[in-house]
């Protein structure tokens, strides 16, 4: 996966959605766009990973917002839906944002709903817990077929494909992870199996996995029109 190098977001057309990775401690914080109320908000935060993370990942969106809407980035007014999503006051542009360890992942796109999920691969937890918990029957039986050595990437895969979704509908966990399937398995591209969300479709949605980083899983969701052929493109910070 080649990720394109720019200073600056190219045109984002109505059919397309641009994606963009970042490596957070390559930037600077003496340089960071934020607002009064984004700073009060980072000073609030214990863990100096945390607050670092949060501060840098906010600067890329209010830049890059900035960039694809011709706007001053501190003149962008960013709010939460009625379901928590955060979005971009009295603008059609939709973006979504999540961070890991050292890196970011960015979407943008015109007019159409999307989700991205970015994790660091992490050896700790209770992953058995959290599988039996969250996953669904189909998935969970997919899963527990698999070798025991090939459980550890397929989880974060699940689990980013998963994120990716329910973030692009905007409902987070209340709409539920058990009420849709999606492919992991081995060398397979990802995909949505099946949705039993009220009023969804399969082939509303396109989810695809990211390569960002060696130890990273990520995956992205956008909202599509049947047999819709997305423009995606991929840029690094």
């Amino acid at each position: 996966m080649d990720w394109e190098r720019h200073d600056e977001p190219p045109a984002l057309n109505e059919g397309g959605v641009h994606i963009w990775r970042a490596c957070l401690r390559q930037i600077v914080s003496a340089q960071l766009v934020l607002t009064d109320a984004e700073r009060r908000r980072a000073s609030g935060f214990l863990s100096a990973d945390r607050r670092s993370a949060f501060t840098a990942s906010r600067h890329l969106l209010r830049v890059l917002s900035g960039s694809y809407l011709g706007a001053e980035p501190l003149s962008i007014e960013i709010t939460n839906g009625e379901q928590g999503k955060p979005r971009i006051a009295g603008s059609a542009l939709e973006f979504n944002l999540s961070h890991s360890g050292d890196w970011a992942l960015l979407a943008f796109a015109w007019r159409r709903l999307v989700g991205v999920d970015i994790e660091k691969v992490d050896r700790r937890g209770d992953r058995d817990r959290i599988v039996s918990r969250f996953f669904s029957e189909r998935e969970l039986r997919a899963y527990r077929a698999l070798a025991p050595e090939q459980r550890e990437i397929a989880f974060f895969d699940v689990w980013t494909r998963k994120e990716a979704f329910i973030k692009a509908h905007g409902k987070g966990v209340l709409l539920g992870l058990d009420r849709f399937d999606v492919d992991f398995a081995p060398n397979a591209p990802a995909a949505l199996l099946e949705t039993r969300v009220q009023g969804d479709r399969t082939d509303r949605w396109m989810l695809d996995a990211l390569t960002v980083a060696p130890g990273y899983r990520a995956a992205i969701c956008v909202e599509i029109a049947p047999g819709e052929e997305l423009r995606r493109r991929i840029f690094a910070w």
